[in-house]
């Protein structure tokens, strides 16, 4: 299953990186794009972008409050929405609280990067998925190795997490 991974300024691409390194060590059977890593030397970028956006049916957009605005990440999100009710389009919350987020973004269901959040997240890729995977391998995840990553990522000051609260 294909998984697009929007990002806009450095905080974002760090998670955004960190999710496209660990998603398919969680689901195997993920196929993560993130602009920055897979497309190729000589490649055209947009064509490639293109590609992936109309290929791909569910979304992770990286959300940090300076890129909110962002004119390309807005573009990506509403390019993955392109189908209603067979899209998915999922705004990670870096430094952000779900009030403090904005339409258009601000339309889609948010979710903060934290232990729950990243639970759902995984719930909601594994429910699209053609193959899911048992729900008790869900449960014993996300890991303290995936906290630490995201973490390393962000930074500590601006992660606005509460990875000690259990999973929902």
């Amino acid at each position: 299953m294909k998984i697009f991974i929007s990002w806009s300024g450095e905080k974002s691409q760090s998670v955004a990186q960190t999710l496209h390194d660990w998603l398919p060590l969680v689901i195997q059977s993920l196929e993560p794009f993130m602009s920055s890593e897979d497309i190729e030397a000589g490649r055209r970028w947009s064509a490639e972008v293109a590609g992936q956006l109309d290929a791909t049916n569910f979304g992770l957009v990286c959300v940090t409050g300076e890129n909110q605005a962002a004119p390309w990440l807005n573009f990506e999100a509403g390019a993955l929405a392109k189908a209603m009710g067979e899209s998915n389009v999922v705004p990670l919350l870096v430094d952000l609280k779900p009030t403090d987020l904005r339409n258009p973004l601000g339309q889609f269901q948010a979710l903060a990067i934290d232990r729950a959040g990243i639970t759902k997240v995984l719930q909601a890729i594994n429910g699209a998925a053609k193959q899911p995977l048992a729900a008790d391998v869900l449960d014993r995840l996300p890991s303290d190795a995936m906290h630490d990553a995201l973490k390393r990522a962000v930074g500590d000051r601006d992660l606005r997490i509460s990875w000690d609260s259990p999973a929902e």
